[in-house]
């Protein structure tokens, strides 16, 4: 009995369950205008579907576009006179929302890399309505989930991506026209042809709208759609505007029904007392008594859908902002990395005060003219009093906002200080500790504290007088009510339960003035934190320039007098870069500290842009491609050996999630991983802590290099390959990467060690950021060798930079020629 009373589900989640299954169903369901779509709806798991393709399938997937293409360019007439007899549409298997993403972007947004943006928004199962919408959004599509009737949806969009009965989701097209559809199959690469009328008993109604965008809003300046700007939040806000209409209905009949109260007090002092009518007030009490469950049902309703929508905007809001920010060319940053944080945190307010019961007390605010209305009714020339108090009350909070304006300003400065020392105090803990720099930092944080502090409890002082002086007028109100009711009831113009009702409509009324105070300062902040997400969203992106996605054969690198200015460098990083660097090339940088050595590196791997001058890769300019083309083709891997929290496969399949066990091990072995994956049993499951924090910082580097050889690649870029780890295992290394780097493979290596330059055979010398020396290793090293003891050079070395140029060497200048390195060149040892 008490095991099966321990199972028994209790009232209150036996009430939540209820809610939440009203509530999904609500949201599913919201905009369709067919009933029999509702009828016919089977309601499949939301973005589940069959599995990814198989390689055969992914053959004919890719191939489907092109006879879609050519199935479209047929002429109106040809296709109305002769249409293609119709098939039914259960007989095509469809496609995941992953697959038919994809499908999409290759026939509608060629330019964009499509699977790396796939490959961000997780494993295809994961893939809801949502994801596939966003992912749209971000290949610069425009997308939207709607729900209804396909025939409606297909006036107003060519394409669409509808839900059938089956579970499958099938990209559907209208030839301009005609009723003529094309459904691309996954196993035929020739799109299926048939009709809407036979089809539509075959969709649940759950679709997503998709289009290409206008090219003025690509590539002009972006006009705001919204009188008070921020763009990118009420844009993806109107996609719910259904949803949120239920919201405010909702609060409209929820404000209704809370005249119920003051009536059935009335009534009861006017009619039953009197008269001892209690078959009256039966019938008043279970009138009441309905309007108060149907008042609680709404509630839950409304919080319930409000926190739905909540969760759904915040999803894509949240990653639009995060993308903002990882496509944002590294030289964009102007702020310190604690402060990008904290920026970025503002949108957890901006979220909660738009999308949380904030909404419903707006809502409320705006029905306040219901009570006014029935006051004027039982309680006539009384209605002024309250009106007189809630204008009173609202020039006293704008006041007080417009005070509290530089308060908040300040409070978030002081905000994003703290973030930046505390960011930097955690990340560099070990050297506060080294230096014993504890006390410095402490008189640092306690400064900052103390200025947040005072900023702070400044907002809290306007933010109670402004809930004081509401709360004080709403008991004057009271009092004033009380008074001029009393002189009509003496008058005879109004009852002793009119008197009362007046009393609790009006507190009813200015229920949600008493927020007010609080109402003006969250919503002040809120747009403040608005305009801060506006920088935010207004960094220029690496994926804005339309670019062709095609992909680098040869790997041949060249730079053309490239000059490269970052923000607050005092003197051009690189300063009139020429070189040409052939597939198959194994090249040593060297030079002194800030020499540009890796500098030059990250311009190879397109992570600084060229401020000017010409960067080219198989002889086309690098800014044609697209840059995570770019990054695939040249992997670098840094000084720095950044890890992720996580394990150690995790980190090894960064670049590429599809990576398997194979690939995996072959990386290890390379590298020499395995040697220390050997210990113990987790093996690539072994977490490695915050960053790395439980390896050696060796150990850190030789997991940095198997992670950029798990995927394939044209051109490797290592920056000090061989920094901080100890002669014998900087030996095995190097030998295990002569035989890592394939012959077709180029090599590029920074280095200050010499027995590095083991794996090159031509040199480059940086310095000042140009290049001052190139050639054949031996004989670089030679020159230097005698620069070093004094003796006299020649005049022309086989190095250089663009013809006639002088650099300046140890000894004084050196004439040098454009640098060429010809296969042959490069192969001589």
């Amino acid at each position: 009995m008490e095991e099966r009373r321990a199972k028994k589900p209790s009232f209150l989640s036996r009430v939540n369950k209820t809610v939440s299954t009203f509530v999904d169903e609500l949201t599913a369901t919201v905009g369709l205008k067919s009933r029999r779509r509702r009828k016919k709806r089977t309601g499949g798991p939301e973005g589940s579907g069959p599995a990814t393709p198989t390689t055969t399938q992914a053959a004919a997937l890719a191939a489907a576009p092109t006879a879609i293409s050519a199935d479209l360019k047929k002429a109106p007439d040809q296709a109305s006179d002769a249409p293609p007899p119709p098939k039914a549409a259960a007989a095509v298997p469809g496609l995941d929302l992953r697959s038919s993403y994809l499908l999409l972007a290759r026939e509608l947004a060629p330019f964009v890399d499509a699977p790396s943006i796939a490959t961000t928004m997780g494993e295809a199962d994961h893939w809801t309505i949502e994801t596939f919408v966003t992912a749209c959004e971000s290949s610069g599509l425009s997308s939207r989930a709607v729900y209804g009737d396909l025939t409606a949806v297909l006036k107003s969009s060519q394409w669409t991506l509808a839900e059938f009965n089956t579970g499958d989701w099938r990209v559907v097209r209208r030839v301009t026209g005609s009723d003529i559809v094309v459904i691309p199959g996954r196993q035929s690469p020739n799109p299926e042809t048939t009709t809407v009328r036979d089809i539509e008993d075959e969709v649940t109604g759950r679709a997503a709208r998709v289009g290409v965008k206008d090219e003025d809003r690509l590539h002009d300046a972006p006009k705001s759609r919204w009188p008070f700007g921020h763009d990118w939040f009420w844009n993806t806000v109107a996609e719910y505007r259904s949803s949120f209409a239920y919201i405010i209905i909702a609060g409209f009949f929820v404000n209704v029904l809370a005249l119920a109260i003051p009536l059935f007090v009335m009534n009861t002092y006017d009619r039953v007392f009197p008269n001892q009518a209690f078959s009256t007030l039966w019938v008043l009490a279970i009138g009441v008594l309905a309007a108060i469950t149907f008042d609680f049902s709404l509630k839950v309703t409304r919080a319930a859908l409000t926190d739905a929508v909540g969760k759904r905007v915040d999803y894509r809001l949240s990653t639009k902002l995060f993308q903002k920010i990882i496509n944002a060319p590294l030289g964009a940053r102007r702020e310190p990395t604690g402060a990008y944080i904290s920026r970025f945190n503002e949108f957890d307010f901006v979220r909660d005060f738009f999308t949380s019961a904030t909404v419903g007390a707006v809502v409320d605010l705006c029905f306040v003219f219901v009570f006014f209305i029935v006051i004027t009714i039982v309680g006539g020339w009384l209605v002024l009093v309250p009106i007189v108090g809630l204008l009173v009350v609202l020039v006293a909070g704008l006041i007080l906002q417009g005070a509290a304006a530089r308060t908040i300003s300040r409070v978030r400065a002081n905000a994003a200080m703290r973030h930046t020392l505390l960011f930097e105090t955690v990340s560099a803990l070990d050297a506060v500790k080294a230096l014993s720099a504890e006390g410095t930092v402490t008189q640092w944080w306690r400064r900052l504290t103390r200025a947040s502090s005072e900023a702070n409890e400044q907002m809290r002082r306007y933010t109670t007088i402004g809930t004081t002086i509401a709360s004080t007028f709403q008991q004057l109100i009271t009092v004033s009510l009380i008074i001029g009711g009393a002189y009509q009831f003496a008058a005879g113009n109004m009852s002793m339960g009119g008197v009362i009702a007046t009393v609790m409509l009006s507190n009813r009324a200015l229920g949600p003035v008493g927020t007010m105070a609080l109402l003006l300062a969250r919503g002040r902040q809120a747009f403040q934190s608005m305009n801060a997400l506006d920088q935010l969203m207004e960094l220029p992106s690496e994926t804005a320039v339309r670019t062709v996605s095609r992909r680098i054969e040869k790997g041949t690198l060249t730079l053309k007098e490239v000059n490269l200015e970052l923000e607050g460098a005092a003197a051009k990083v690189l300063n009139d870069v020429s070189l040409q660097i052939p597939a198959g090339a194994r090249i040593g940088v060297i030079g002194r500290v800030g020499s540009g050595k890796t500098t030059l590196c990250r311009l190879l791997a397109a992570i600084y842009p060229p401020s000017s001058g010409i960067y080219a890769i198989d002889g086309l300019d690098a800014r044609q491609y697209n840059v995570s083309d770019v990054r695939r083709a040249v992997r670098l891997v840094g000084a720095d050996s950044e890890l992720f929290s996580g394990t150690v496969r995790e980190n090894l399949i960064l670049s590429d999630p599809a990576a398997d066990t194979e690939q995996l091990l072959e990386a290890a072995r390379l590298t020499g991983l395995h040697d220390f994956l050997t210990e113990g049993e987790a093996g690539f499951d072994r977490h490695i802590g915050e960053r790395g924090a439980h390896l050696s910082s060796g150990q850190r580097r030789i997991l940095a290099l198997a992670r950029a050889l798990v995927t394939p690649c044209k051109v490797i870029v290592l920056d000090e390959p061989t920094a901080n780890l100890d002669t014998w295992t900087e030996a095995r290394l190097i030998e295990r990467l002569k035989a890592a780097v394939r012959p077709d493979q180029t090599l590029v290596v920074a280095t200050h060690r010499m027995p590095v330059l083991d794996l090159v055979d031509h040199l480059i010398v940086m310095g000042e950021g140009r290049i001052m020396m190139s050639g054949a290793k031996d004989q670089v090293i030679a020159t230097l060798q005698k620069q070093q003891a004094g003796q006299p050079t020649p005049q022309k070395t086989a190095t250089a930079a663009p013809s006639g140029d002088k650099g300046d060497g140890p000894d004084g200048p050196t004439t040098v020629k454009r640098v060429t390195l010809t296969p042959k060149a490069a192969k001589k040892s």
